[in-house]
């Protein structure tokens, strides 16, 4: 099942559908966003059809719509399909799908058929693409390219805990009243959260406060592949430091008080 909902078409359709506003579209909606062609693009539809994935819905009593050129026909999961692209982890994606379709440029025309009325969907489907609130308003936070350098900046950081000069050092673009508003954003959000470092009178490199990314933040990054923790450490440590940054890095951090 997993090879075939990584067919390429296949897989753009089903992005698109988890995407959309109302997880409805029409054949011309995915075939402008898909880049394919309306036969391939049908196809494929049938396709995942037979396999119980996606159905088609319509509009009832619509014969003015259509003759107005109002789409009637519809195409979005299952019950069946939503249990199958649950299992495969697609659900996870819905904040991020959503965030790119509202990005997209949609011509007049297809405005048209994201606005057009559509019919209602089975329970089971529209309770399980419902988008968690939340989790959309703390990823479209990282909308920043900032915000997300520090995120991987604090996730590429040897103990996830770098302080405040750490991020400053690997920001030389960003003012350090800058990247303190950004880390004040970042954590209203709820994605990242900060402690003081009991430190010794021997010990002047303690970096004193630290960042690191909270649990449930961890979580959300999980479920949409962002911010892999070993690729960011990776290339973390290919970035050159002065020695007081370097000093601050090695310094001790109690992970327990966290």
């Amino acid at each position: 099942m997993h090879e075939f909902l990584s067919h390429p078409t296949r897989h753009k359709i089903l992005q698109i559908i988890l995407g959309h506003p109302e997880h409805l579209t029409t054949v011309e909606e995915l075939v402008y966003l898909t880049g394919e062609d309306s036969d391939a693009v049908r196809q494929q539809l049938e396709t995942l059809q037979e396999a119980e994935i996606v159905e088609e819905y319509r509009l009832e009593n619509t014969e003015r719509l259509a003759d107005d050129g109002v789409p009637t026909t519809f195409y979005s999961f299952s019950e069946t399909g939503v249990r199958v692209i649950d299992r495969y982890k697609y659900l996870s994606g819905l904040p991020v799908m959503r965030a790119l379709y509202d990005k997209t440029e949609m011509t007049e025309r297809m405005q048209r058929h994201r606005d057009a009325p559509r019919p209602e969907l089975p329970a089971v489907v529209s309770t399980a693409l419902t988008i968690d609130p939340d989790r959309t308003e703390a990823l479209s936070t990282l909308e920043n390219t900032s915000r997300a350098n520090i995120i991987a900046d604090i996730v590429g950081h040897p103990d996830g805990m770098p302080s405040k000069a750490e991020i400053d050092h690997m920001n030389p673009s960003l003012s350090p009243s800058t990247i303190s508003e950004h880390l004040n954003t970042l954590k209203q959000a709820g994605l990242i959260e900060s402690k003081r470092v009991e430190c010794s009178d021997n010990d002047r490199d303690a970096p004193g406060v630290v960042w690191r990314v909270t649990d449930e933040a961890r979580k959300i990054f999980d479920q949409n592949n962002l911010f892999d923790t070993e690729a960011y450490r990776a290339a973390y440590q290919e970035i050159g430091k002065p020695d007081e940054i370097q000093a601050a890095e090695n310094a001790d951090r109690d992970h327990e008080d966290f």
